[in-house]
């Protein structure tokens, strides 16, 4: 047994060095920094795919230029969308985009990311992105979508990045106990009162008002008075 265990020990520092690999490489894109520690990347990535992040909206004149500039870049043209989609989540209900424009923009959300696709193939976190924006869009790409999450899901752990995605598309198909499942996972990972953590409970809320239990609505909400 004693001469197994050199064996044993550098079977699992490899099988640890492939996680941080597989983990390293699933938070790459989407303006990601490779040169920062991978938790500090792990927690940026979650951020940039957990909400209508508002620092997308002041990207506009910065992406387009870089589109132009190397228009063959998924992950330049998902930043776009994603600002896109800020645009559309941020902007003021009565004064800010018509009916018209934002058509305009959700087809070009949907043709850029549908282009993007077969580009996107070996990075979880561009997949994530783009499962998220055909979710929003909402024009029958939901199983596509839950294609693209499960697998990025599949090949990068216990992500946390994917969990608003997966709860939402589950949700979609009126799964709320896998939803919630999710979203719990989220909170549970989310560091204390950090936006991710707030966006999660958020969406949990949200689930359990569509399933129609008020009761646990109440439990669930109940953060929102100590925030």
């Amino acid at each position: 047994l004693a001469a197994l265990t050199p064996e044993v020990e550098r079977a699992a520092d490899g099988i640890i060095a492939a996680l941080q690999r597989s983990l390293a490489e699933a938070s790459e894109g989407l303006g990601t920094p490779t040169d920062q520690p991978l938790e500090i990347r792990l927690r940026t990535a979650t951020t940039l795919l957990s909400a209508s992040n508002p620092a997308w909206l002041e990207k506009g004149l910065q992406l387009r230029d870089a589109r132009a500039q190397n228009p063959g870049s998924a992950d330049i043209a998902l930043q776009w969308c994603l600002h896109l989609f800020a645009r559309l989540v941020l902007a003021n209900p009565f004064t800010g985009i018509s009916r018209s424009e934002r058509d305009e923009i959700e087809s070009e959300i949907e043709a850029t990311v549908l282009d993007c696709l077969p580009l996107i193939e070996t990075n979880p976190l561009l997949m994530l992105a783009a499962a998220k924006l055909l979710y929003f869009v909402d024009r029958g790409h939901l199983e596509l979508a839950e294609d693209l999450a499960d697998r990025a899901f599949a090949r990068t752990a216990d992500f946390a990045a994917a969990l608003p995605v997966l709860g939402q598309l589950r949700q979609a198909r009126s799964d709320f106990t896998a939803a919630l499942a999710f979203f719990d996972r989220g909170i549970e990972m989310a560091g204390s009162d950090s936006e991710f953590q707030m966006h999660m409970r958020v969406l949990k809320c949200i689930a359990v008002l569509a399933a129609g239990d008020r009761e646990a609505l109440k439990a669930a909400a109940a953060f929102s008075y100590e925030s």
